[in-house]
């Protein structure tokens, strides 16, 4: 499945990719990495928080960790991570899948933002982001 087909299947719907928690960022991320990538959904590490996905990243063959400069930006396909920010993410930090980018915003799907959301595209500036995770070794 493509990215685009993926937007297509989800948008506007609630993905509870682990019948946990409700509709979280996370299983919006969870269902990529297997639909889109062909990978298994924990290849990323189990946890409690969308901010650990990045600040527990154990180095694998699937993805690499690009921790978030003023002159980088992710693209499409990587997996954005936010940290706790007041007003933006709360305690948990987000996760989105990046869809576009330059250096002063991107563009992601994801979904539980704000919270409560459906799956959705939306237009973020960089506060707050930890980095991304890159996948390399895919479909």
């Amino acid at each position: 499945m493509t990215l685009q087909a993926f937007q297509d299947k989800w948008n506007g719907k609630f993905c509870d990719f682990d019948g946990k928690w409700n509709a979280q960022c996370v299983d919006l991320a969870r269902q990529y990495i297997q639909d889109v990538l062909g990978l298994p959904p924990y290849t990323l590490p189990a946890v409690s928080y969308a901010k650990q996905l990045f600040q527990n990243f154990k180095p694998n063959k699937y993805f690499t960790k690009v921790t978030n400069l003023p002159t980088n930006a992710p693209k499409a396909g990587d997996i954005v991570v936010w940290n706790t920010y007041p007003f933006i993410t709360g305690i948990a930090g987000h996760v989105g899948i990046c869809t576009s980018a330059n250096t002063i915003s991107l563009i992601v799907f994801n979904q539980n933002y704000p919270t409560g959301s459906p799956c959705s595209l939306r237009k973020f500036n960089y506060k707050g982001v930890l980095g991304w995770l890159s996948p390399t070794n895919a479909r």
